[in-house]
């Protein structure tokens, strides 16, 4: 008995049955490397925005004077209060200081105008109580940062506190930033 050339069919489908589990491993890994390689990308991109806010917020605040930090006690007031070290406060006005003329700080906006403020504007449309925290300086409105809930702002001696929780993948996570007020 002579044998052809070519596989049996035992051998062809061996073959194709060994084929199939090698390229259903190799799609899994490849499916995972591109899930974990998403979640990287997307972890790191919330990571930015916080650092954005964190910038933002540095930039805005640095230069506040700290005897004109006022704002609004989170247990309902309804009128602006100088700020009290340990107070929350839903949020913060003041002005900040641009120069000094003759021993005197020269503040921006000047006193008779309105005072910039940090204010959290609730989204009117998310029913899950988020909204933006917002920067008003008199003639506009700046958006620092969205999807945020329970903010506020607290002093502790020269560092003006800002806690809240920002919108992730995972739920609210918690973020928290102090500034060092040197006026």
């Amino acid at each position: 008995m002579s044998r052809t050339q070519g596989f049996t069919l035992l051998e062809a489908v061996l073959s194709a049955s060994i084929f199939s589990v090698v390229l259903y491993g190799g799609v899994t890994v490849a499916n995972l490397s591109v899930r974990t390689t998403r979640e990287s990308m997307n972890m790191r991109s919330e990571a930015l925005k916080r650092e954005r806010l964190a910038e933002k917020s540095h930039k805005t605040l640095v230069s506040a004077s700290l005897a004109t930090l006022e704002g609004i006690p989170s247990g309902g007031g309804m009128l602006p209060e100088p700020l009290l070290d340990g107070v929350a406060y839903t949020n913060v006005s003041f002005r900040k200081v641009v120069s000094f003329q003759s021993g005197a700080p020269v503040l921006d906006p000047p006193p008779g105008m309105p005072p910039l403020s940090l204010s959290f504007v609730p989204d009117a449309v998310a029913a899950d109580g988020t909204g933006s925290l917002v920067l008003f300086d008199g003639g506009a409105t700046i958006e620092l940062m969205n999807d945020v809930s329970n903010l506020s702002f607290s002093l502790s001696g020269r560092q003006l506190q800002i806690k809240m929780e920002i919108a992730g993948k995972k739920g609210p996570e918690p973020f928290q930033m102090a500034v060092f007020l040197r006026t």
